[in-house]
Protein backbone atom coordinates (compact mmCIF):
# COMPACT_ATOMS: atom_id res chain seq x y z
CA UNK A 1 0.00 0.00 0.00
CA UNK A 2 2.81 2.31 1.21
CA UNK A 3 4.58 1.68 -2.57
CA UNK A 4 1.69 2.48 -4.41
CA UNK A 5 1.08 5.62 -2.19
CA UNK A 6 4.87 6.78 -3.44
CA UNK A 7 4.06 6.30 -7.11
CA UNK A 8 1.23 8.86 -6.72
CA UNK A 9 2.64 11.90 -8.90
CA UNK A 10 2.10 14.91 -6.22
CA UNK A 11 0.50 18.50 -8.02
CA UNK A 12 -1.02 21.83 -7.51
CA UNK A 13 -4.74 23.15 -8.90
CA UNK A 14 -4.70 26.78 -10.03
CA UNK A 15 -8.19 28.49 -10.49
CA UNK A 16 -7.86 30.27 -13.84
CA UNK A 17 -8.60 33.39 -11.64
CA UNK A 18 -6.10 32.91 -9.91
CA UNK A 19 -3.84 32.35 -12.78
CA UNK A 20 -5.35 35.64 -14.54
CA UNK A 21 -4.91 37.44 -11.53
CA UNK A 22 -1.05 36.71 -11.92
CA UNK A 23 -1.03 38.05 -15.13
CA UNK A 24 -2.80 41.20 -14.42
CA UNK A 25 -0.12 42.07 -11.77
CA UNK A 26 2.62 41.13 -14.49
CA UNK A 27 0.91 43.28 -16.75
CA UNK A 28 0.44 46.56 -14.72
CA UNK A 29 4.19 46.43 -13.73
CA UNK A 30 3.44 45.43 -10.00
CA UNK A 31 5.88 42.59 -9.97
CA UNK A 32 8.45 40.65 -12.37
CA UNK A 33 7.58 36.91 -13.09
CA UNK A 34 10.42 36.45 -10.92
CA UNK A 35 9.15 37.93 -8.03
CA UNK A 36 6.18 36.08 -8.76
CA UNK A 37 7.45 33.24 -8.48
CA UNK A 38 9.26 33.67 -5.30
CA UNK A 39 5.65 35.09 -3.44
CA UNK A 40 3.23 32.71 -4.95
CA UNK A 41 5.84 29.04 -5.39
CA UNK A 42 4.64 28.87 -8.64
CA UNK A 43 7.68 27.76 -11.67
CA UNK A 44 8.76 30.28 -14.07
CA UNK A 45 7.29 28.37 -17.36
CA UNK A 46 4.20 27.78 -15.48
CA UNK A 47 3.78 31.83 -15.19
CA UNK A 48 5.36 32.47 -18.56
CA UNK A 49 2.93 29.34 -20.04
CA UNK A 50 -0.32 31.31 -18.45
CA UNK A 51 1.02 34.89 -19.87
CA UNK A 52 1.61 33.49 -23.18
CA UNK A 53 -1.90 31.97 -23.14
CA UNK A 54 -4.00 35.00 -20.92
CA UNK A 55 -2.06 38.21 -21.33
CA UNK A 56 -3.92 40.94 -23.44
CA UNK A 57 -0.85 41.65 -24.89
CA UNK A 58 0.04 38.42 -26.56
CA UNK A 59 -0.54 37.68 -29.58
CA UNK A 60 0.36 35.63 -32.54
CA UNK A 61 4.11 35.62 -34.00
CA UNK A 62 5.19 37.86 -30.90
CA UNK A 63 7.28 35.98 -27.81
CA UNK A 64 6.70 38.07 -24.42
CA UNK A 65 10.34 38.39 -23.23
CA UNK A 66 11.09 39.86 -19.63
CA UNK A 67 14.73 40.71 -18.96
CA UNK A 68 16.36 39.33 -16.18
CA UNK A 69 17.75 43.21 -15.49
CA UNK A 70 14.72 44.83 -15.53
CA UNK A 71 14.23 44.73 -11.39
CA UNK A 72 17.59 45.93 -10.67
CA UNK A 73 16.90 48.71 -12.88
CA UNK A 74 13.80 49.23 -11.37
CA UNK A 75 15.89 49.35 -7.99
CA UNK A 76 18.49 51.52 -9.31
CA UNK A 77 15.66 54.63 -10.33
CA UNK A 78 13.75 54.26 -7.27
CA UNK A 79 17.07 54.70 -5.66
CA UNK A 80 18.44 57.75 -7.87
CA UNK A 81 14.85 59.28 -7.15
CA UNK A 82 14.95 58.64 -3.07
CA UNK A 83 18.34 60.66 -3.21
CA UNK A 84 16.91 63.39 -5.50
CA UNK A 85 14.05 63.53 -2.86
CA UNK A 86 16.35 64.00 0.27
CA UNK A 87 18.64 66.40 -1.32
CA UNK A 88 15.14 68.48 -1.95
CA UNK A 89 14.14 68.19 2.02
CA UNK A 90 17.60 69.23 2.72
CA UNK A 91 17.28 71.95 1.11
CA UNK A 92 13.80 72.38 2.37
CA UNK A 93 15.16 71.64 6.20
CA UNK A 94 18.02 74.77 5.48
CA UNK A 95 15.53 77.41 4.59
CA UNK A 96 13.13 76.43 7.71
CA UNK A 97 16.29 76.74 9.39
CA UNK A 98 17.12 79.84 8.29
CA UNK A 99 13.91 81.56 8.29
CA UNK A 100 13.72 79.78 11.86
CA UNK A 101 16.63 81.72 13.13
CA UNK A 102 15.86 85.13 11.34
CA UNK A 103 12.43 85.63 13.71
CA UNK A 104 14.64 84.36 16.62
CA UNK A 105 16.61 87.63 15.65
CA UNK A 106 13.90 89.64 15.02
CA UNK A 107 12.46 89.15 18.59
CA UNK A 108 15.68 89.16 20.30
CA UNK A 109 17.01 92.51 18.30
CA UNK A 110 13.90 94.29 16.99
CA UNK A 111 11.49 92.74 19.47
CA UNK A 112 9.12 91.61 17.12
CA UNK A 113 7.55 88.35 17.68
CA UNK A 114 7.13 87.42 13.72
CA UNK A 115 5.74 84.02 14.80
CA UNK A 116 2.64 85.47 17.09
CA UNK A 117 2.16 88.35 15.09
CA UNK A 118 1.72 87.16 11.43
CA UNK A 119 0.70 83.46 12.52
CA UNK A 120 -3.29 83.97 11.49
CA UNK A 121 -2.48 86.97 8.31
CA UNK A 122 -0.09 83.90 7.02
CA UNK A 123 -2.30 81.07 7.66
CA UNK A 124 -5.55 83.67 5.51
CA UNK A 125 -3.20 83.67 2.95
CA UNK A 126 -2.73 80.34 2.30
CA UNK A 127 -6.45 79.41 2.64
CA UNK A 128 -6.68 81.85 -0.05
CA UNK A 129 -4.31 79.97 -2.01
CA UNK A 130 -5.86 76.82 -1.19
CA UNK A 131 -6.01 74.96 -4.92
CA UNK A 132 -2.28 75.77 -4.53
CA UNK A 133 -1.06 73.24 -1.86
CA UNK A 134 -1.20 69.51 -1.88
CA UNK A 135 -1.91 69.29 1.97
CA UNK A 136 -5.39 70.05 3.46
CA UNK A 137 -6.27 73.08 6.24
CA UNK A 138 -6.72 70.86 8.60
CA UNK A 139 -3.08 69.24 8.21
CA UNK A 140 -1.38 72.57 8.32
CA UNK A 141 -3.48 73.19 11.86
CA UNK A 142 -2.00 70.06 13.29
CA UNK A 143 1.22 70.35 12.30
CA UNK A 144 1.85 74.10 13.55
CA UNK A 145 -0.12 73.61 16.60
CA UNK A 146 -3.27 74.96 16.55
CA UNK A 147 -7.00 74.58 16.19
CA UNK A 148 -9.45 74.96 13.50
CA UNK A 149 -11.64 76.65 16.48
CA UNK A 150 -8.81 78.97 17.62
CA UNK A 151 -8.71 80.06 14.06
CA UNK A 152 -12.45 80.86 13.77
CA UNK A 153 -12.79 82.94 17.09
CA UNK A 154 -9.49 84.83 15.61
CA UNK A 155 -11.29 85.78 12.70
CA UNK A 156 -14.40 86.77 14.56
CA UNK A 157 -12.47 89.00 16.55
CA UNK A 158 -10.45 90.41 13.68
CA UNK A 159 -13.38 91.04 11.73
CA UNK A 160 -15.13 93.37 15.03
CA UNK A 161 -11.93 95.18 15.49
CA UNK A 162 -11.63 95.52 11.72
CA UNK A 163 -15.24 97.19 12.17
CA UNK A 164 -14.18 99.18 14.96
CA UNK A 165 -10.88 100.22 13.24
CA UNK A 166 -12.94 101.80 10.39
CA UNK A 167 -15.09 103.80 13.17
CA UNK A 168 -12.18 105.48 14.68
CA UNK A 169 -10.55 106.14 11.64
CA UNK A 170 -14.01 108.42 10.71
CA UNK A 171 -13.66 109.93 14.05
CA UNK A 172 -9.60 110.31 13.47
CA UNK A 173 -10.07 112.39 10.19
CA UNK A 174 -12.86 114.73 11.95
CA UNK A 175 -10.00 115.42 14.52
CA UNK A 176 -7.49 116.11 11.78
CA UNK A 177 -10.06 118.38 10.56
CA UNK A 178 -10.03 120.29 13.18
CA UNK A 179 -6.28 119.76 14.39
CA UNK A 180 -4.60 119.21 10.93
CA UNK A 181 -0.98 118.47 12.49
CA UNK A 182 -2.45 116.65 15.56
CA UNK A 183 0.40 113.52 15.45
CA UNK A 184 -0.55 110.27 15.51
CA UNK A 185 0.27 109.10 19.26
CA UNK A 186 -1.66 112.61 20.22
CA UNK A 187 -4.42 111.36 18.01
CA UNK A 188 -4.30 108.35 20.44
CA UNK A 189 -4.92 110.76 23.47
CA UNK A 190 -7.35 112.53 21.86
CA UNK A 191 -9.67 110.16 20.85
CA UNK A 192 -9.14 107.63 23.80
CA UNK A 193 -10.47 104.77 22.42
CA UNK A 194 -11.18 101.61 25.05
CA UNK A 195 -10.62 98.74 22.98
CA UNK A 196 -6.81 99.48 21.36
CA UNK A 197 -3.66 100.33 23.25
CA UNK A 198 -1.24 103.33 22.32
CA UNK A 199 1.13 101.56 20.86
CA UNK A 200 -1.31 99.30 18.73
CA UNK A 201 -2.66 102.19 18.07
CA UNK A 202 0.28 103.84 16.64
CA UNK A 203 1.71 101.05 14.87
CA UNK A 204 -2.41 100.28 12.83
CA UNK A 205 -2.57 104.87 12.25
CA UNK A 206 0.59 105.04 10.85
CA UNK A 207 0.17 102.15 8.56
CA UNK A 208 -3.01 103.17 7.74
CA UNK A 209 -0.78 106.75 6.44
CA UNK A 210 -1.62 108.93 9.08
CA UNK A 211 1.56 110.02 9.21
CA UNK A 212 2.86 113.75 9.67
CA UNK A 213 4.63 115.48 7.22
CA UNK A 214 6.91 118.12 9.43
CA UNK A 215 8.22 121.54 7.52
CA UNK A 216 11.19 123.54 9.01
CA UNK A 217 11.53 127.20 9.86
CA UNK A 218 14.58 129.16 8.13
CA UNK A 219 13.17 132.22 8.27
CA UNK A 220 14.93 134.46 11.24
CA UNK A 221 12.78 136.85 13.48
CA UNK A 222 14.78 137.53 16.52
CA UNK A 223 16.78 141.24 16.36
CA UNK A 224 18.80 141.51 19.39
CA UNK A 225 18.76 144.42 21.15
CA UNK A 226 21.35 146.42 22.54
CA UNK A 227 21.50 145.05 25.85
CA UNK A 228 19.49 142.42 27.76
CA UNK A 229 18.21 141.41 31.11
CA UNK A 230 19.85 138.29 32.53
CA UNK A 231 18.46 134.70 32.83
CA UNK A 232 15.99 134.08 36.41
CA UNK A 233 14.38 131.15 35.40
CA UNK A 234 17.40 128.54 34.58
CA UNK A 235 16.70 125.53 36.94
CA UNK A 236 13.98 127.30 38.76
CA UNK A 237 11.40 125.04 40.07
CA UNK A 238 7.45 126.26 39.66
CA UNK A 239 4.20 124.50 41.28
CA UNK A 240 1.00 126.97 39.88
CA UNK A 241 -0.04 129.08 37.21
CA UNK A 242 1.34 132.65 36.54
CA UNK A 243 5.04 131.98 38.47
CA UNK A 244 6.63 132.36 34.71
CA UNK A 245 5.58 133.54 31.24
CA UNK A 246 7.07 133.03 28.17
CA UNK A 247 7.16 135.04 24.70
CA UNK A 248 8.42 134.61 21.14
CA UNK A 249 7.93 135.81 17.71
CA UNK A 250 7.12 133.55 14.74
CA UNK A 251 6.47 134.59 11.08
CA UNK A 252 3.70 132.79 8.96
CA UNK A 253 3.57 132.88 5.30
CA UNK A 254 0.32 133.87 3.33
CA UNK A 255 0.59 133.20 -0.25
CA UNK A 256 3.46 135.64 -1.30
CA UNK A 257 3.61 137.81 2.21
CA UNK A 258 5.22 137.40 5.16
CA UNK A 259 2.55 137.87 8.51
CA UNK A 260 4.01 137.41 12.58
CA UNK A 261 2.81 135.50 14.96
CA UNK A 262 3.55 136.48 18.62
CA UNK A 263 2.73 134.02 21.56
CA UNK A 264 2.95 134.30 25.63
CA UNK A 265 2.56 130.67 27.18
CA UNK A 266 2.47 130.05 30.83
CA UNK A 267 5.40 127.59 31.66
CA UNK A 268 3.73 125.78 34.55
CA UNK A 269 -0.33 125.46 32.64
CA UNK A 270 1.21 125.67 28.99
CA UNK A 271 -2.00 127.61 28.29
CA UNK A 272 -1.79 130.12 25.81
CA UNK A 273 -2.64 133.86 28.02
CA UNK A 274 -2.08 136.22 24.93
CA UNK A 275 -1.14 136.81 21.30
CA UNK A 276 -1.43 138.68 18.24
CA UNK A 277 -0.98 138.68 14.62
CA UNK A 278 0.51 141.20 12.71
CA UNK A 279 1.77 142.68 9.09
CA UNK A 280 4.70 143.92 10.77
CA UNK A 281 7.27 142.90 13.88
CA UNK A 282 6.89 146.21 15.49
CA UNK A 283 7.16 145.79 19.05
CA UNK A 284 3.32 147.51 19.69
CA UNK A 285 2.31 143.78 18.35
CA UNK A 286 4.34 142.57 21.49
CA UNK A 287 1.96 144.78 23.63
CA UNK A 288 -0.92 143.75 22.33
CA UNK A 289 -0.21 140.37 23.16
CA UNK A 290 0.89 141.06 27.09
CA UNK A 291 -1.99 143.80 27.31
CA UNK A 292 -4.35 140.54 26.41
CA UNK A 293 -2.58 137.71 29.10
CA UNK A 294 -3.05 139.99 31.79
CA UNK A 295 -6.15 141.31 31.29
CA UNK A 296 -7.55 137.58 32.11
CA UNK A 297 -4.67 136.38 34.28
CA UNK A 298 -2.99 137.10 37.18
CA UNK A 299 0.72 138.95 36.60
CA UNK A 300 3.35 136.80 36.78
CA UNK A 301 6.25 136.84 38.28
CA UNK A 302 8.90 136.52 36.07
CA UNK A 303 8.49 137.14 32.50
CA UNK A 304 10.77 135.67 30.14
CA UNK A 305 11.83 136.20 26.49
CA UNK A 306 14.65 136.18 23.83
CA UNK A 307 17.34 139.17 23.60
CA UNK A 308 14.98 141.02 20.95
CA UNK A 309 14.95 144.49 20.46
CA UNK A 310 10.32 144.13 20.96
CA UNK A 311 11.15 142.88 24.49
CA UNK A 312 13.54 146.14 25.92
CA UNK A 313 10.83 148.53 24.01
CA UNK A 314 10.10 151.30 26.24
CA UNK A 315 6.18 151.02 26.25
CA UNK A 316 6.67 147.19 26.93
CA UNK A 317 8.88 147.68 29.63
CA UNK A 318 6.67 149.77 31.55
CA UNK A 319 3.73 147.68 31.40
CA UNK A 320 6.02 145.14 32.76
CA UNK A 321 6.98 147.24 35.93
CA UNK A 322 3.37 148.70 36.27
CA UNK A 323 2.38 144.99 37.01
CA UNK A 324 5.36 144.11 39.40
CA UNK A 325 6.95 141.59 36.79
CA UNK A 326 10.59 140.74 36.00
CA UNK A 327 11.75 140.75 32.87
CA UNK A 328 14.46 137.48 32.23
CA UNK A 329 16.14 136.79 28.81
CA UNK A 330 18.31 134.27 27.13
CA UNK A 331 20.70 134.26 25.11
CA UNK A 332 19.93 130.72 22.85
CA UNK A 333 16.33 128.89 21.70
CA UNK A 334 16.98 126.35 24.30
CA UNK A 335 16.72 128.97 26.88
CA UNK A 336 13.38 129.75 25.72
CA UNK A 337 11.86 126.56 24.60
CA UNK A 338 8.43 126.72 25.65
CA UNK A 339 7.80 129.47 23.49
CA UNK A 340 9.65 128.56 20.68
CA UNK A 341 7.54 125.08 21.17
CA UNK A 342 4.09 127.00 21.02
CA UNK A 343 5.29 128.57 17.91
CA UNK A 344 5.80 125.50 16.63
CA UNK A 345 2.70 124.04 17.11
CA UNK A 346 0.12 126.57 16.03
CA UNK A 347 2.22 127.16 12.96
CA UNK A 348 2.76 123.24 11.80
CA UNK A 349 -0.12 121.62 13.42
CA UNK A 350 -3.21 124.25 12.57
CA UNK A 351 -1.96 127.06 10.27
CA UNK A 352 0.01 124.76 7.85
CA UNK A 353 -2.85 122.60 7.36
CA UNK A 354 -5.80 125.20 7.27
CA UNK A 355 -3.40 127.51 4.41
CA UNK A 356 -5.35 131.14 5.10
CA UNK A 357 -5.26 133.02 2.02
CA UNK A 358 -6.16 136.09 3.45
CA UNK A 359 -4.93 138.20 6.49
CA UNK A 360 -8.71 138.27 8.19
CA UNK A 361 -8.65 134.14 7.62
CA UNK A 362 -5.01 134.08 8.89
CA UNK A 363 -6.33 135.86 12.29
CA UNK A 364 -9.14 133.74 12.78
CA UNK A 365 -7.52 130.55 12.14
CA UNK A 366 -4.92 131.54 14.56
CA UNK A 367 -8.19 132.77 17.46
CA UNK A 368 -9.18 128.91 16.43
CA UNK A 369 -5.89 127.14 17.15
CA UNK A 370 -5.44 128.54 20.30
CA UNK A 371 -8.74 127.77 21.68
CA UNK A 372 -8.38 124.32 20.61
CA UNK A 373 -4.66 124.17 21.99
CA UNK A 374 -6.11 125.50 25.34
CA UNK A 375 -9.40 123.14 25.76
CA UNK A 376 -8.80 120.18 23.62
CA UNK A 377 -5.30 119.38 22.74
CA UNK A 378 -3.87 116.98 25.38
CA UNK A 379 -0.13 117.58 26.11
CA UNK A 380 2.36 114.96 27.34
CA UNK A 381 4.05 117.34 29.68
CA UNK A 382 0.38 117.55 31.80
CA UNK A 383 -0.16 113.75 31.91
CA UNK A 384 -2.43 114.26 28.61
CA UNK A 385 -4.26 116.84 30.06
CA UNK A 386 -5.52 119.99 28.36
CA UNK A 387 -4.08 123.31 30.03
CA UNK A 388 -7.49 124.50 31.09
CA UNK A 389 -8.53 120.89 33.02
CA UNK A 390 -4.93 121.26 34.52
CA UNK A 391 -6.05 124.83 35.46
CA UNK A 392 -9.11 123.46 37.19
CA UNK A 393 -7.48 121.23 38.63
CA UNK A 394 -5.26 123.21 40.37
CA UNK A 395 -8.08 125.73 41.63
CA UNK A 396 -9.55 122.84 43.55
CA UNK A 397 -6.22 122.74 45.37
CA UNK A 398 -6.41 124.36 49.02
CA UNK A 399 -3.11 126.61 47.88
CA UNK A 400 -3.85 125.94 44.07
CA UNK A 401 -0.03 124.15 43.85
CA UNK A 402 0.70 121.14 42.00
CA UNK A 403 3.66 119.14 41.39
CA UNK A 404 6.71 121.18 41.10
CA UNK A 405 8.82 121.36 37.93
CA UNK A 406 12.07 122.09 37.06
CA UNK A 407 12.71 124.75 34.05
CA UNK A 408 14.99 123.77 31.49
CA UNK A 409 18.48 124.07 32.30
CA UNK A 410 20.70 124.21 29.48
CA UNK A 411 24.19 123.13 29.77
CA UNK A 412 26.62 124.95 27.73
CA UNK A 413 29.45 123.51 26.20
Amino acid sequence: MKANLRKIKKGRVYSESFKKAIVSDFEKGKHSVYELERMFGVSNPTIYSWIYKYSTFNEKGYRVIEHKMSSSKKIKELESKIKELEQKVGQKQMMIDYLETMMEVAKDELNIDIKKKLRHPTIKVIREKREEVSYSMNELYRTIGISKQAVVQYERRQEAFDKKISALMLEADELRVAHPGCGVEKMYYTLRPDFIGRGRFIEVFMGLGYRLKRKKNYRVTTRRGPWYYPNLIEGLKINKASEVWQSDITYIRVKDRFYYAVFIIDVYTKEVVGYSITDHMRATANVHALKMALRDHDPPGIHHSDRGSRYIYEGYLKLLDQNGIKPSMGKIAQENAYAEGINGTIKNEFIEHWKPQTFRQLKCMTARAVHYYNHVRPHNNLSKKTPKELINQLSDLPQKQGKPITIFEYQKP
